[in-house]
C-alpha cells in the first residue's frame, strides 16, 4: 500500500510539475511577445514624418515628385526598392517595407484613380502640406489644420482655413480645406503673454487704453496729487490714492521717476497711449511700451505675406512739459516679397524656374516692353498679355518702377535694361535689398554657404552688360568661390579644433568657442552646469534636488525648499545609441522620462510573427511530450494490472518486478 501511495504521489507531482512548466512557458511567451510589440524602441505609428513622395523633405510636393507618384499610379503596382530615390519601384517584388503614403485608402501596393492619385494632386496644388493624423492619409493641405495654433516668440498664430481649389478629380467629388497661419499678434493667455505684460491701465487686456481706462488713470493722477497712491487689490486696477501698502509692483504709468506718484508728464504719456488707439511692448522706451502696433524696424509675417512697420509722428492731445515728439507705428502689408517670410519665387520672366533668364524668356520681356501696356492673362506661359485688361494679379517682376502696368515709357526703359542685365548675367538670385528683389549671378556681397565641410564665400565683380540704363548704372555680379575646408566654418576643425591659427588647438580663449562652451586646455567643451534645478513641490515633501557639483548636475535625495520651481530642461550626455534619462519641465515640475539617443526603429512584423509561431510550436511539442510522459505513468500504475484468481497482491507486485 505504501508503494502504491508513493506512485500516486509521484503521479500527482509529475502532473503538478508539468502544469508549472506550462504556466512558466505561457508567461514567458507573453513576455517575449509583449517586449517585441511594446518595446520603447519600436515605433507603431508614423509620427512626424515627411510624405513618401517628398523625397527632398521640404514639406512641398514638387512637380517632379508629383510626376513620380503618377508613374507609380500608371505602372499599376509597385514594390520596395531601396535603390530608388523614394524607395519604391514599379512591378511586383519585395513588400516588407512600409507602403507608400499615397497608398492609404486600401493598402494594396497600387494607387487607385478614385482617391489616392487625386490626393497627391491636391497636395501638389496646395503648395505645402503638414501632418494631420485625423485625415485618412495622415496629412493636411497647406501649413496647418483647423484648430491648430502656434507661437513665434510671444506672437500668437491661429490657423485660417478655406476651401481648397484643386485640379484633383475625385470620384465622387471631394471638398478639401487648406490652412494658412494667421498672425493674431500678442494675445492674453497665449504664447506666454500674461497679465504682467499688459500696461497696468489696460485692465481688460486688449492692447487698447479705452475711455474708461484712461479716465481711471486721470482719477489716480488727481487723487494722488498730495498723498501719492498705493496697492489696493479691491480696485479694478489694483491701486488707490494713499500711502499705506506699497508692497506690490508700481503702476506702469509711474515710470519716471518711480516714486509712487503720477506727475504731469506721466499722465501725459497715458493720454498719448489712449490717443494712439493701441499700444505694444517696446523695452527701448522709458515706460516699456510703444504707441500703435509696432516700432521702427519691426517686421512680421502672416503666412508668406510680409509686413513692415510704417512710422509717423503721433498727433496727440497730451501736454508734455517740455513738449515731446512721439512716433506711432502701423503694420504695412508689403505682400509677398522674395526673400521674406520663407518665400523664394523665381522671376516672372523665368517661366521654367531654373534661375536663368534664357534668350526666349528675355525676348518675351522685350515684347511686353515694345507693347508698353500689358495685363493679366493666365492662358499665357508667363501669365501676362500685351494691351490693357485685367490688372488684379501681381505685376510682372520687371515692372518694379512707376508707372505700373507698362514697361517702356519714362523710367520703364530702365526696367527693360534690368531684364537685359539679368539675361547677360547668366544666372540670378533673390536679393530683397535691390529695387526689383533680385541680384545678378549666384550670390550677393557678404553671402556665404556650406557644402558639407567646404566653405563658400561670394566673390563680387563689376558686371559687364549691354543694358542701356539712363543714367548709366554700375551693377555687380556674384559668384560662389570654394574656399575649401576653413577652420571655424561649416563645422570644420582641421587643426584639431577651429581657432584658425594652425597650432593644433581648437581654441585659445573662450571667444574661439560656440555659445555655451568654454576653452579648456585648447579644446572647446560644454561650460557645464550653470545653475541648480529643483522640482516644484509642496513644502516639506521629499523629492529629487539637482545640484551643480564640478560642472555636473547631480541628483540627490533632499527635501524641497519652499517655493522651488523648474527653471529649465536638463538632459544627461550619452553615447550614441545608449539609454539616457531626459528631464522635461511639465507644469513647473522636472519630470524624468526614459528615452533613447537613437531614433526609434520600425516594427519588423516578420520577426514578430516568426517569434510568435516559434513559441507556439515549442508549446505544442512540450504538450506532446507531457502527454507521452503522463501516458507512461498511467501504464505503470498498480491498478492497471489484471488480477489473476488465487494470486495475492504481493505476488502480483513481485511478478511485475
Amino acid at each position: 500500500m505504501k508503494k502504491r501511495a508513493k506512485k500516486k504521489s509521484a503521479k500527482r507531482n509529475l502532473r503538478n510539475g508539468s502544469l508549472v512548466v506550462l504556466g512558466v512557458l505561457f508567461v514567458f511567451t507573453l513576455i517575449v511577445i509583449g517586449s517585441v510589440i511594446f518595446s520603447d524602441k519600436v515605433r507603431l505609428s508614423p509620427g512626424d514624418e515627411f510624405h513618401s513622395a517628398d523625397t527632398n523633405e521640404d514639406w512641398v510636393i514638387s512637380t517632379d515628385e508629383r510626376t513620380r507618384v503618377q508613374d507609380l499610379w500608371v505602372g499599376g503596382e509597385f514594390y520596395c526598392d531601396s535603390s530608388t530615390e523614394d524607395g519604391y519601384a514599379i512591378g511586383s517584388g519585395d513588400r516588407t517595407c512600409d507602403p507608400h503614403d499615397s497608398d492609404y485608402a486600401v493598402q494594396d501596393w497600387q494607387l487607385d484613380a478614385t482617391n489616392e492619385y487625386p490626393r497627391i494632386v491636391s497636395l501638389f496644388d496646395a503648395g505645402k502640406y503638414h501632418i494631420n493624423s485625423d485625415n485618412p492619409d495622415g496629412f493636411g493641405l497647406g501649413d496647418c489644420s483647423s484648430g491648430d495654433e502656434k507661437c513665434d516668440g510671444t506672437t500668437y498664430f491661429s490657423c485660417s482655413v478655406s476651401v481648397h481649389d484643386t485640379d484633383a478629380n475625385y470620384e465622387p467629388s471631394v471638398v478639401e480645406f487648406i490652412g494658412a497661419w494667421k498672425n493674431e499678434g500678442k494675445v492674453y493667455g497665449k504664447c506666454g503673454i500674461t497679465e504682467e505684460d499688459f500696461h497696468s491701465a489696460d485692465t481688460n487686456h486688449d492692447w487698447v487704453i479705452s475711455d474708461g481706462e484712461h479716465n481711471r488713470v486721470q482719477d489716480l493722477w488727481v487723487e494722488s496729487y498730495s498723498v501719492g497712491y498705493h496697492c489696493d487689490s479691491s480696485t479694478v486696477d489694483g491701486y488707490a490714492a494713499g500711502n499705506t501698502d506699497r508692497t506690490c509692483d508700481r503702476h506702469d504709468i509711474d515710470y519716471n521717476p518711480q516714486n509712487w506718484d503720477v506727475d504731469t508728464n506721466e499722465y501725459a504719456r497715458s493720454r498719448s497711449l489712449y490717443d494712439a488707439g493701441s499700444y505694444h511692448i517696446n523695452p527701448d522706451n522709458p515706460d516699456g511700451f510703444g504707441l500703435g502696433d509696432c516700432s521702427s524696424g519691426d517686421e512680421k509675417c502672416d503666412g508668406t505675406t510680409y509686413f513692415s512697420c510704417r512710422i509717423n509722428i503721433h498727433d496727440t492731445k497730451a501736454n508734455y512739459d517740455p513738449p515731446v515728439v512721439e512716433f506711432i507705428g502701423a503694420w504695412e502689408n508689403k505682400g509677398e516679397i522674395n526673400g521674406k517670410c520663407g518665400l523664394e519665387n523665381p522671376h516672372s520672366a523665368d517661366t521654367d524656374g531654373d534661375w536663368v533668364i534664357s534668350s526666349e524668356e528675355y525676348n518675351r520681356v522685350q515684347t511686353l516692353w515694345i507693347a508698353e501696356d500689358y495685363h493679366c492673362d493666365s492662358s499665357t506661359e508667363d501669365g501676362y498679355a500685351i494691351g490693357l485688361g485685367d490688372q488684379t494679379c501681381d505685376r510682372h517682376d520687371i515692372d518694379y518702377l512707376l508707372p505700373y502696368w507698362e514697361i517702356g515709357t519714362g523710367p520703364g526703359a530702365n526696367e527693360y535694361a534690368r531684364a537685359r542685365s539679368l539675361f547677360d548675367a547668366g544666372s540670378y538670385h533673390i536679393n530683397p535689398d535691390n529695387l526689383d528683389g533680385f541680384g545678378l549671378g549666384d550670390c550677393s556681397s557678404g553671402d556665404e554657404k556650406c557644402d558639407g565641410t567646404n566653405y563658400f564665400s561670394c566673390s563680387i565683380s563689376v558686371h559687364d552688360t549691354e543694358a542701356k540704363y539712363t543714367p548709366d548704372i554700375v551693377e555687380y555680379i556674384g559668384a560662389w568661390v570654394n574656399q575649401g575646408q576653413v577652420n571655424g566654418k561649416c563645422g570644420y576643425s582641421g587643426d584639431g579644433g577651429g581657432d584658425g591659427d594652425g597650432d593644433g588647438d581648437e581654441c585659445d580663449t573662450d571667444s574661439d568657442c560656440e555659445e555655451g562652451e568654454i576653452c579648456d586646455d585648447g579644446e572647446c567643451v560644454d561650460e557645464g552646469c550653470t545653475g541648480d534645478v529643483v522640482s516644484d513641490c509642496a513644502d516639506g515633501s521629499t523629492i529629487i534636488v539637482y545640484e551643480c557639483v564640478n560642472g555636473e548636475l547631480i541628483a540627490t535625495e533632499n527635501q524641497c525648499p519652499y517655493g522651488g520651481e523648474c527653471i529649465n530642461d536638463v538632459m544627461e550626455d550619452c553615447a550614441d545609441g545608449s539609454t539616457i534619462v531626459t528631464y522635461e519641465c511639465v507644469g513647473g515640475e522636472l519630470i524624468a522620462t526614459g528615452n533613447d539617443c537613437e531614433e526609434p526603429e520600425e516594427t519588423n512584423w516578420g520577426v514578430v510573427i516568426a517569434i510568435i509561431v516559434g513559441v507556439v510550436v515549442v508549446l505544442i511539442i512540450l504538450v506532446v511530450i507531457l502527454f507521452v510522459i503522463l501516458s507512461k505513468g498511467k501504464s505503470l500504475s498498480p491498478t492497471s494490472v489484471i488480477k489473476k484468481p488465487g494470486t495475492s497482491p504481493t505476488t502480483k507486485v513481485k511478478n511485475l518486478k
